[in-house]
């Protein structure tokens, strides 16, 4: 990408050139323009008892097609699993509303949250060793296997953390630092971007620095690791 975007812009800034590709006149680049923002990231609010919901959904979801194609092992009937923990996800939500009993009640359909997980963790690791050793059973090509082989790894691998991060929040009431948090099972390369702007006092995305020119033309961009330094 680097590449291609510094080669268009040597040939934009080109009179001969820039007439090659169709322009009536050279890219104008005296005055550019650069500014910092946030990239919003693709995810929901990161509470630590949702990351356990997410995971569940993924892991039945990737079952229910192995199922679908001819793989089974002994479990019941995987769309149960989806409703109750849909049914655990909205009971922690009401619980949250009532402040005499709020913390009693959260921890009680926790429990009930980490229970149902480790049944459905150990159903998709079955599940998972099963389509790699007998794929070939399956009307699935080797590459939509590893697409679900790799979707459903980056769940497991997570989710005994995303427990012990909740657990630590809920159950023993300690805080987690910010460093060891999983904001999200799905985007893993995601910062909290402290911004103090009115409705949107923190995000959760990365920082995107962005230089253009009066016609829009990008000619600089970098994706930050860390928050922007600023615009200067």
């Amino acid at each position: 990408m680097e590449v291609v975007l510094s080669s268009l812009t040597k040939a934009l800034v080109n009179e001969e050139r820039g007439l090659e590709i169709g322009l009536e006149n050279e890219l104008d680049n005296a005055g550019v323009f650069v500014d910092s923002t946030c990239l919003k990231a693709n995810m929901h609010f990161p509470l630590d008892w949702v990351l356990l919901g997410d995971g569940v959904r993924t892991l039945v979801k990737s079952i229910v097609v192995i199922r679908r194609d001819g793989l089974r092992e002994r479990i019941s009937e995987p769309e149960t699993f989806i409703a109750r923990v849909n049914a655990l996800t909205m009971r922690m939500s009401q619980a949250g509303r009532n402040r005499q009993t709020c913390k009693k009640a959260r921890k009680q359909v926790f429990r009930e949250m980490k229970r149902l997980c480790v049944v459905v963790e150990k159903h998709a690791l079955r599940y998972r060793d099963t389509l790699q050793a007998h794929w070939q059973k399956t009307d699935l090509s080797r590459a939509q296997t590893e697409v679900i082989l790799v979707r459903m790894n980056n769940v497991l691998k997570q989710l005994p953390q995303a427990r012990l991060q909740a657990h630590e929040r809920i159950i023993a009431e300690r805080a987690v630092p910010s460093g060891q948090k999983i904001l999200s099972l799905y985007e893993n390369d995601v910062h909290v971007i402290v911004r103090g702007k009115a409705g949107a006092d923190v995000e959760f995305r990365n920082s995107l620095f962005v230089a253009e020119t009066r016609e829009g033309f990008i000619l600089d961009h970098e994706l930050l690791k860390d928050q922007s330094a600023g615009d200067a």
